[in-house]
């Protein structure tokens, strides 16, 4: 428990794309009589704030102040959606991407079975202008020596550029990296564009596609990976298989799913991420690195989207409870 009341002393800055997670959810009434697709009912939609909003979300609740710096489009921002959803101890710095679009991920479900049917990235591949990247780049030249620890949360939808990059990287603030692939950056967003990550939390598929190797071992691939960015500790995650870490001994640790009862997946590997950023920070041993990890997965695991953030409470009453 000490651990997870330590990270309460850890200022925090996060810095990365934007994404609001757009569910609507529908009944399926059947065949278009036209065409051979599935015709369904539209009933009710929920927004949520995700992408880096919902890791500093994830993050407000343990440390003593979390920082945001983004990137929103020029027309619909959607800071209404996103301060209803922001925590109290998150301050927002937005940088507005001129012509650009706020990212919006749109899913249709079924609403019984919440089965997700089909998901429409609506989304620009505008890199930030330079005005826009100065002020990014200036802003965290200022701002990065006030915090323990960054945060990269890199979804590859340009809100992160090169400049910003270098200046995290160059910094001797302790960096924890996530670098996404996802239908939206097209494999392209690959982690080896960070020449240093004292953290560094991937899914197992992102490194297969960094390594171009579908088969081998992933034991050996991470040593490689993680030697080359100089990590401390390197958190690969692994859905239903739980999560293999390896730590500067060259030791790799496996540690089991602990999700009951999975309900969305969306948002899962962010708690995981936002937890084990905070401890790695802090030194913790790798075993116990794995155990915060995946218990952070599985609580989010068991609700919709980033409909809620992962709690102080709750975290230590699973800790409690897997450890009777």
């Amino acid at each position: 428990m000490d651990v997870i009341d330590n990270m309460s002393s850890l200022r925090v800055l996060v810095v990365g794309d934007t994404i609001i997670d757009e569910y609507q959810y529908c009944e399926a009434i059947g065949k278009s009589s036209k065409d051979p697709v599935l015709a369904v009912k539209y009933n009710s939609t929920d927004l949520f704030a995700g992408g880096s909003v919902a890791i500093a979300n994830h993050l407000a609740n343990f440390a003593a102040h979390v920082d945001l710096l983004s990137v929103l489009g020029e027309g619909d921002t959607y800071e209404d959606v996103i301060g209803e959803k922001l925590h109290p101890n998150v301050s927002c710095h937005f940088i507005r991407k001129p012509e650009g679009r706020t990212m919006v991920k749109r899913r249709f479900l079924d609403g019984y079975s919440l089965n997700k049917l089909l998901e429409v990235y609506v989304m620009d591949e505008l890199d930030l202008p330079e005005e826009q990247d100065r002020e990014a780049c200036d802003w965290l030249t200022r701002n990065i020596p006030a915090h323990d620890m960054v945060l990269a949360a890199d979804f590859g939808h340009r809100a992160i550029s090169g400049s910003m990059l270098n200046i995290m990287t160059q910094s001797s603030c302790f960096l924890s990296v996530m670098t996404q692939a996802n239908a939206g950056n097209r494999g392209f967003n690959m982690v080896s564009k960070y020449p240093r990550a004292d953290y560094l939390c991937i899914a197992e598929h992102e490194m297969r596609l960094e390594t171009r190797n579908l088969s081998d071992s992933l034991k050996p691939m991470m040593s490689v990976l993680a030697k080359q960015l100089g990590c401390t500790k390197f958190a690969l995650t692994r859905g239903r298989k739980g999560c293999l870490m390896w730590d500067r001994e060259d030791r790799i640790v496996e540690a089991p799913s602990f999700a009951v009862s999975v309900v969305d997946r969306v948002g899962a590997g962010d708690a995981f991420l936002s937890l084990t950023s905070m401890a790695a920070c802090q030194g913790v041993p790798t075993e116990i690195l794995c155990f915060l990890g995946n218990v952070a997965g599985g609580l989010v695991a068991q609700t919709v989207g980033n409909m809620k953030s992962i709690d102080k409470l709750d975290v230590k009453k699973w800790v409690v409870s897997m450890m009777k």
